[in-house]
């Protein structure tokens, strides 16, 4: 592992190059994209009011994938199914 983080930190020194070190360490999933699929869940009677044709079923919550992601149960006014798929995606820190 260092032997290839040496070859990475040399040749952004040697293409003088900028180099981005992230704070943040753990992406997949990151506390972020966690908390940020719990709230949306916690919302569902909220975003259905925005919702003219359909109404939210439900929410099935897969979290601990490696970017979390939501799958948003619908059903329109014929009574049809419909499901609408929310990924959350932290991006890398920049700075």
């Amino acid at each position: 592992m260092y032997r290839g983080l040496w070859k990475w930190f040399h040749l952004g020194l040697s293409l003088n190059q900028t180099l981005i070190f992230m704070r943040t360490e753990h992406y997949n999933p990151s506390q972020l994209e966690v908390e940020m699929a719990y709230a949306l869940t916690e919302l569902q009677s909220q975003l259905g009011k925005f919702l003219t044709h359909n109404t939210i079923k439900s929410i099935e919550n897969r979290i601990q994938e490696d970017n979390p992601m939501l799958l948003l149960h619908l059903e329109d006014q014929d009574g049809d199914p419909h499901e609408v798929v929310v990924k959350i995606i932290q991006r890398a820190d920049k700075f």
